[in-house]
Formats: C-alpha cells, sequence, structure tokens
C-alpha cells in the first residue's frame, strides 16, 4: 500500500512535465518482492496509473512496462512510453488541495 501511495503522489506531482515534454520521463527504482528481498535479474511487469481524487480513486489512465531488473534487482523505464491501457479520461485536470 505504501508504494501505491509513493507511485500515485510521484506520478500526481509529475504528470505535468510528462504531458509538456511530448516524450515522457525517467524513473528507476529497484524491484523487490513481498517479503523485501530484490528480485535479481528476473523479467517484471510494472503498472503506473494515475487516480482520481485519491489512492483508492477511479483509474484515469494506466501503463504498463515489461522489463528486466539487473544484478541488483535495479531497472529503469520512460512512463509515457509504455503500452497504455487506458486513456485519460478528460485532458483538462484541476488541481485540488487537501
Amino acid at each position: 500500500m505504501k508504494t501505491s501511495i509513493f507511485f500515485v503522489l510521484i506520478l500526481s506531482t509529475l504528470s505535468g512535465l510528462a504531458q509538456n515534454s511530448g516524450s515522457g520521463f525517467s524513473f528507476q527504482a529497484i524491484a523487490r518482492d513481498a517479503s523485501g528481498a530484490i528480485r535479481k535479474n528476473e523479467p517484471i511487469v510494472i503498472q503506473f496509473s494515475l487516480l482520481k481524487g485519491s489512492a483508492t480513486g477511479e483509474a484515469q489512465w494506466v501503463e504498463t512496462h515489461s522489463v528486466n531488473t539487473d544484478l541488483n534487482g535495479i531497472f529503469s523505464v520512460i512512463i509515457g512510453k509504455g503500452e497504455r491501457q487506458t486513456s485519460i479520461q478528460d485532458t483538462s485536470f484541476t488541481q485540488t488541495t487537501g
């Protein structure tokens, strides 16, 4: 759950940058399993979502990336260049506080 909230916050903050650049933005992380062990040299699928209103809100945009981790479990993707699962429903986002 903490990871999901972190991803939502990152994507919410950077979504404007990705829309304006037209080419996406880089994201790098270390892949771990549920027990915290690093997933070394493994194929993984990463999903990024923009959610409306809260961490449990309706998905407005979803994208997946199929990548391989390295010896240290590190993977890199360009958000905006993955396989689009949904499209943005309303291109005029309104920023809210709270």
